[in-house]
C-alpha cells in the first residue's frame, strides 16, 4: 500500500500520471481540481478562491486517510507547491504504515505546456491563463517542492512513460 503525491506545474501531466498509476495498481485518485471545482460550484461563486483551495486540501487529506484506512493505495493529484502538503501526506502514510512516494511530473518545453493548457477542458478551479512566457515557465518550475529525505521519481511526461520504472518505484 502506498500514498503517492504527484507534483508539477499545471499542464505537466499530473492527471495523466494519476490515471496511469491507477491503471497499474488498485488506487484511489484524489484530484484537487475536481474537489475544489465541486466546492466552488456548490457556493455559486460566493466563495473565496483561496478558501476553496484550503477546504479542498482538507477534503483530499481526509479522503486519503480514509482510503488508506480501508487498505487502498492513494494517488494525490495536486501541484504540491506548499511545504505542508508533503508533510501532511507523509504523516497520513506513516499513520497507516503505507509507503510514502512522490512523483514529480515535468516537461522541459514551455511550448508543450502552453499547448496542453490551451487544449484541455478547464475546470472552474483552474487558471484561465493558457500561455506563459519562458520566464514564467522557469519561475513555476523553480517553485516546485522537492522535500528532503524523500526519494522522488521525476518523470518527463513529454515522452512515453516507462511503466516498469513507475511500478518498480511504487513497489519498493
Amino acid at each position: 500500500m502506498f500514498l503517492c503525491q504527484l507534483s508539477g506545474i499545471p499542464g505537466a501531466g499530473k492527471s495523466f500520471m494519476a490515471k496511469k498509476i491507477a491503471a497499474l495498481f488498485p488506487a484511489a485518485i484524489l484530484d484537487l481540481d475536481v474537489v475544489k471545482t465541486s466546492i466552488m460550484t456548490s457556493f455559486d461563486d460566493g466563495i473565496d478562491f483561496k478558501f476553496a483551495g484550503k477546504v479542498a486540501y482538507d477534503v483530499i487529506f481526509s479522503l486519503a486517510d480514509h482510503h488508506l484506512g480501508c487498505g487502498l493505495s492513494v494517488v494525490i493529484d495536486t501541484p504540491c507547491a506548499y511545504p505542508a502538503i508533503p508533510q501532511r501526506g507523509r504523516a497520513i502514510a506513516a499513520r497507516h504504515g503505507a509507503a510514502y512516494k512522490m512523483m514529480e511530473c515535468s516537461v522541459r518545453d514551455v511550448a508543450v505546456i502552453n499547448h496542453r493548457r490551451s487544449s484541455r477542458p478547464i475546470l472552474k478551479s483552474q487558471s484561465r491563463t493558457h500561455g506563459i512566457s519562458q520566464m514564467e515557465f522557469e519561475a513555476e518550475m523553480a517553485g516546485m517542492l522537492r522535500p528532503e529525505g524523500v526519494e522522488i521519481l521525476s518523470v518527463d511526461t513529454q515522452y512515453p512513460v516507462d511503466e516498469k520504472e513507475i511500478m518498480d518505484y511504487l513497489c519498493r
